[in-house]
């Protein structure tokens, strides 16, 4: 029949066909072909399950010009975070800047912290450099609700092809797992803690595999502070601020 529709295809998809004439009682004529096609990307949201994050033209089409567009996504799973790590990025930069570009928040819509700003990047692309953004850049959610959102924006001249990225769910980052997120505690109470799912920070004195968590406390203008901790357990004691920390004595075990 002429035309012919094809049936089972799949978005976002290229695909090749060949044709040939039906002469009657003459035969048919030679195949001629490969000629080429591809589906239209069929947007589909980000999530744990499908574990896929692109931009509006899919894995083989460009973005559109023009873009406002936010994407939030939320964990499958109660307790946990969305974790985003880019495999390509071919966003439009200006030099060191941007033309088009995403900004990334810490939570379930754009009044939340930002993570970045203004990011770009074309390395999977003709390499223009960007700034904050490129293959192997991951974003963790740290909010309570364990989301992330994306906003893209997009000029109305040049259109690159985007970005793909993968979508996993991991249990939520501890609070105080590093010395930015130290809890602080009060002199004469005993502090229980739970260090599942903390990861080292690369205090040089600790010995065998750590998970370390971070407390702080303010020493008083006299005296003595006596710090005690369990068995098989380790500390070590830094002054100053974060970034700039002057260790106290050795780590004790």
């Amino acid at each position: 029949a002429n035309p012919y529709a094809a049936t089972g295809l799949v978005g976002d998809n290229s695909y090749e066909f060949y044709v040939q004439a039906d002469c009657g009682v003459d035969g048919t004529s030679a195949w001629a072909g490969p000629f080429a096609f591809a589906t239209p990307y069929v947007a589909v949201a980000p999530d744990c399950t499908n574990g896929t994050f692109l931009d509006s033209g899919g894995a083989s089409g460009d973005y559109s010009g023009g873009e406002n567009t936010t994407t939030t996504i939320l964990p499958d799973m109660a307790g946990n975070s969305v974790q985003v790590t880019f495999t390509y990025v071919d966003i439009e930069t200006n030099g060191a800047g941007c033309y088009d570009s995403l900004t990334v928040y810490n939570g379930p819509d754009a009044s939340f912290p930002a993570l970045a700003t203004g990011i770009c990047s074309e390395e999977s692309g003709d390499g223009g450099v960007g700034n904050g953004l490129g293959v192997g850049t991951t974003f963790t959610s740290t909010d309570a609700s364990g989301a992330l959102t994306f906003v893209f924006t997009s000029d109305g001249s040049v259109q690159e092809t985007g970005w793909e990225a993968t979508v996993a769910c991991i249990p939520a980052p501890v609070a105080n797992d590093e010395c930015a997120g130290a809890i602080g505690v009060a002199l004469g109470v005993e502090t229980a803690f739970d260090n599942t799912g903390a990861s080292d920070s690369g205090i040089a004195c600790y010995s065998g595999i750590v998970s370390d968590l971070w407390y702080s406390f303010t020493a008083p203008m006299s005296g003595q502070v006596t710090i005690t901790v369990g068995a098989g357990t380790q500390f070590a004691l830094f002054s100053g601020a974060c970034g700039a920390l002057v260790q106290e004595g050795t780590c004790s075990q």
